[in-house]
């Protein structure tokens, strides 16, 4: 019988807490810890809840976001982007001096890229 993956045991999750009334949210992850546990998944549990925590996030449009820079960008430019892509995002930062200005925002499966390394690949692809 194949293992489900983390995320399917997220799904399930989901599925069973979605809509699910304050009071009968114990008695659910009770249900769910027993099924992940007749699966012999227990050693999956972080990464179930990474992966739950996502799935959340995605479904309520509060996908985290990760910033990719040539330098250190202020709190305040990261509030101004939070601004656009909405408040109370999980926000990421990492430093690449390749892109030797502008910035890479990835959100889910987007890409924005405003880069100057890319500015400038487009403005060779052009030229040639």
């Amino acid at each position: 019988m194949p293992q489900l993956l983390p995320i399917q045991f997220a799904k399930i999750l989901y599925g069973l807490t979605l809509d699910t009334q304050a009071t009968e949210l114990d008695k659910a992850t009770k249900v769910f810890i027993e099924f992940v546990k007749s699966k012999q998944a227990l050693k999956k549990l972080p990464y179930i809840t990474e992966q739950f925590e996502a799935l959340v996030q995605k479904n309520e449009g509060r996908e985290p976001i990760h910033i990719i820079s040539a330098k250190k960008i202020s709190e305040e430019v990261k509030n101004n982007i939070a601004v656009v892509f909405g408040n109370n995002l999980k926000i990421t930062q990492e430093l690449d001096p390749s892109l030797i200005g502008g910035v890479k925002i990835k959100q889910g499966n987007t890409i924005f890229d405003t880069s100057i390394l890319s500015q400038l690949k487009k403005l060779k692809q052009e030229l040639t």
